[in-house]
C-alpha cells in the first residue's frame, strides 16, 4: 500500500512538471512615452527653461490578452530637462491619467489617455504650465438690467495689482444657483481680460444661458493667468478646470432674475 502511495505522488509531480513546462507566458506590449512641457509666466510670456516639471503617470485600467490574462497599467514618474522634454520607458498598454506639477505653477491633467497599438512609442501633445496668478479680485458687484426677455447682468470689481501693458491681468467669473459657488462648483464660467487699469466690467445675458425668470444666481471671481489656454475637463464632475487661479476668491454676490 505504501509503495502504491509513493508511486502516485511521483506520477502527480511528473504531471505537474509536464504541465508547467508546456505553459507559455503571454507577451506584454510595452511602449516608450515622450512629450514636452512649455512654461509661461502669468502674463503669457514663455520662459526660457522648462526644467523640473514632475509628471505622474497613473494607470486606470489594463489590457486583456487573448487568453484573458490582464496586465495592469504602469504607475511611473518622470521629470523634464531644461528644454521641457520628458520620457517614460516600458509602459504597458492601458488607459492613463497624466498629471503635470511644478511649484509656483498651475497643475494640469491629461485624463484617460489611451496607450495602445502596434507602435513601440507614443508622443503626447505639448503641455503648457503657467505661473499661478497673483491677481486678487475684490469688491465684486452685480447689477441686473432689463426685463424677462432682454435682461442683462453687469459684473464689475477691483483688480490688484492693476493691469498694465505687458502685464495683462485676467479674471474669471463663476456663476451658479447655489451659495457654494466656486471654481469647482458652477454652471457657467466667464473669462475677462483686463488690458489696463484696476477695475473690470463685463456683461452676460442670463436668459441666453438657459436661466429663467425668478432664478437666484450667485457670482464669484478669481484672478487667472493670461495666455495660452490649458483648461481640461474633470472626468468626475464633467466641469472644465481652469488652472492657475489665485487661491483667494472675491466676495460672493447674488441677484434674482426679473
Amino acid at each position: 500500500m505504501r509503495k502504491i502511495f509513493i508511486i502516485a505522488i511521483i506520477c502527480f509531480c511528473f504531471a505537474c512538471h509536464k504541465n508547467n513546462s508546456s505553459y507559455v507566458v503571454p507577451s506584454i506590449t510595452t511602449k516608450t512615452i515622450t512629450g514636452t512641457v512649455n512654461l509661461y509666466d502669468q502674463f503669457g510670456h514663455r520662459k526660457g527653461s522648462a526644467d523640473s516639471v514632475t509628471i505622474y503617470l497613473n494607470g486606470i485600467n489594463g489590457s486583456t490578452l487573448a487568453n484573458s490574462t490582464i496586465f495592469y497599467p504602469s504607475n511611473d514618474t518622470a521629470v523634464t530637462d531644461s528644454t521641457g522634454k520628458y520620457i517614460f520607458y516600458d509602459i504597458t498598454e492601458g488607459n492613463y491619467n497624466i498629471t503635470f506639477v511644478k511649484s509656483g505653477y498651475d497643475t494640469v491633467k491629461v485624463t484617460n489617455y489611451v496607450i495602445k497599438g502596434s507602435a513601440t512609442s507614443s508622443s503626447l501633445a505639448a503641455v503648457v504650465l503657467q505661473a499661478t496668478s497673483s491677481t486678487v479680485v475684490s469688491n465684486l458687484s452685480v447689477m441686473s438690467k432689463g426685463d424677462t426677455t432682454s435682461d442683462t447682468v453687469n459684473i464689475s470689481g477691483l483688480i490688484t495689482p492693476a493691469s498694465i501693458p505687458g502685464s495683462v491681468r485676467d479674471v474669471i467669473v463663476y456663476i451658479d444657483t447655489s451659495a457654494s459657488v466656486s471654481s469647482t462648483n458652477y454652471i457657467y464660467a466667464k473669462p475677462y481680460i483686463s488690458t489696463s487699469g484696476s477695475t473690470f466690467n463685463l456683461t452676460i445675458y442670463p436668459y441666453n444661458l438657459g436661466f429663467t425668470s425668478g432664478t437666484k444666481l450667485y457670482f464669484i471671481a478669481y484672478g487667472q493667468p493670461f495666455g495660452p489656454s490649458n483648461s481640461y475637463r474633470d472626468p468626475t464632475t464633467g466641469l472644465l478646470v481652469y488652472p492657475g487661479l489665485n487661491a483667494t476668491p472675491s466676495n460672493i454676490q447674488t441677484i434674482t432674475l426679473p
